[in-house]
């Protein structure tokens, strides 16, 4: 039986344009938030991907309107979920049951969340724990602190307590928090606390200024990463059209082939005006003499001669 090869060649250096793919984080991120604001929102530059898909498929079954526009677009229409019921099936996207989780605990109504074998491994127990404060029924369906879960989602008007979230969890737990804060703020302030050291502090900045993008101020206590207060009345609205950045740790690759030789290596779609922080490993290529040029969606390497 043959088997197939592949030969590389050396390189002396790497030349050219590179389109990045769409940011998996932020293709997930901006997905909910569209669907929550008011108003049409279209996504362009989505990540083909199975846990874009799986967003995708959820939000569709809790009543978006999503249409498929062309070229990795999408246009959502805002105003939130419509259907009080659902049985969701994220597959093995981690992003997205932890912002689904959030999202349906602040929703009034019964869901089902639940994924591949693998997702039913994976701990969820810190983000249940902190739904819980805000009255929101969780149950585990199979076993203690991990998915499937069973979401009576809140439905009550009382005041809302300080949130707390263990800072040494996954950030994308605070992610969930942070992005279901306006939809409990009409009558007052909301407020989360991290406990402990945050960890992915990069991932959090990302969520904070996109939700920015889409009208809402999240205010920091003095340390930065210790409280996050969502004023009362904030409500996300619509920007009308978003680009989703390409990937920035897929560039990182590519400009490190970049700066190996004495041509010019360009990738677009992650540049100076990126959310991400890994765009900064041109940075460091920066502090080792490569020349880099930065432009807001663009980033071009060169190396020494």
């Amino acid at each position: 039986m043959s088997s197939a090869s592949m030969t590389l060649s050396p390189a002396a250096s790497a030349r050219g344009t590179v389109q990045l793919p769409g940011s998996k984080s932020l293709s997930i991120r901006a997905l909910l938030l569209a669907a929550l604001s008011q108003g049409e929102t279209q996504l362009e530059g989505l990540l083909d991907s199975d846990d874009t898909r799986v967003m995708l498929a959820g939000l569709r079954q809790l009543g978006v309107g999503i249409e498929a526009v062309g070229g990795n677009a999408y246009r959502v229409r805002g105003g939130g979920f419509k259907q009080a019921t659902a049985d969701i099936f994220v597959g093995n996207s981690g992003l997205s049951i932890r912002t689904l989780a959030a999202a349906l605990a602040a929703t009034p109504g019964q869901f089902r969340l639940h994924g591949v074998a693998r997702m039913h491994e994976r701990p969820i127990a810190d983000l249940v724990d902190s739904l819980a404060q805000l009255g929101a029924g969780i149950e585990y369906e199979q076993a203690q602190g991990f998915p499937p879960l069973l979401i009576s989602g809140r439905s009550a008007t009382r005041a809302l307590p300080t949130i707390t979230v263990k800072g040494n969890a996954s950030s994308q737990y605070l992610t969930g928090l942070l992005q279901i804060a306006p939809l409990l703020a009409q009558q007052q302030d909301v407020c989360i606390a991290v406990e402990g050291e945050l960890i992915s502090k990069p991932y959090v900045d990302m969520t904070v200024q996109l939700m920015a993008r889409f009208g809402v101020q999240v205010q920091r206590d003095a340390s930065q990463y210790g409280v996050f207060t969502i004023p009362k009345a904030s409500r996300y609205l619509s920007p009308g059209k978003l680009a989703v950045e390409g990937d920035a740790s897929s560039a990182s690759y590519f400009l490190a082939a970049g700066a190996l030789g004495a041509h010019a290596l360009t990738v677009q779609g992650a540049g100076s005006a990126s959310l991400q922080g890994d765009v900064h490993f041109a940075t460091f290529l920066q502090s080792l003499g490569v020349a880099v040029e930065w432009q807001p969606h663009a980033i071009t390497v060169q190396g020494r001669a």
